[in-house]
């Protein structure tokens, strides 16, 4: 498939933990790949590597933004996972917890490698109602809020002068 512009899609490689950056190839298999979540989706055989969720290795792939020529990057993570005024509850929301503490940590880390270099606007978090992880009927509970957000946030941020091109 051709694609209009420059995609490179973020899987992680199971067996070294390194982020692998798929720019060519099977799109769909690239997709499926990287969304390949440990424990819920197998792993995808990919190129002679075992690949899972780009999450892991660079959940925030500002770094590989940047290698591809962009000077500007605007991300809405979401950190919907952790109730970070409650205590965790519970051998699973352990894991969640930590797992939103894991992605916090990555993702300051991946800004910090391209600091100077290139310009991150950060959107505010998930908005919406706490919803399980797992819960897949309510996830449109979530998206409609995050879009209305990111949406808000986007166009003050144009009002506010801000090049976009």
């Amino acid at each position: 498939m051709h694609l209009p512009r420059r995609l490179a899609i973020v899987a992680t490689d199971l067996m070294t933990g390194e982020a692998v950056v798929l720019e060519r190839g099977d799109l769909v298999e690239a997709v499926l790949a990287s969304i390949a979540l440990p424990g819920l989706l197998p792993p995808r055989r990919y190129r002679g590597r075992w690949l899972i969720d780009g999450g892991l290795a660079a959940n925030l792939p500002v770094r590989v933004a940047y290698e591809m020529g962009a000077r500007r990057v605007v991300a809405f993570p979401c950190r919907c996972m952790s109730r970070p005024d409650e205590a965790p509850r519970g051998a699973l929301d352990v894991l969640f917890h930590c797992v939103s503490l894991m992605i916090a940590t990555q993702m300051r880390l991946q800004l910090e490698s391209v600091a100077g270099c290139l310009e991150a606007i950060i959107l505010g978090g998930c908005p919406g109602p706490d919803i399980d992880p797992f819960d897949f009927d309510r996830a449109h509970e979530l998206i409609e809020p995050a879009y209305q957000a990111a949406r808000t946030q986007l166009l003050q941020w144009v009002r506010s002068g801000v090049s976009v091109g």
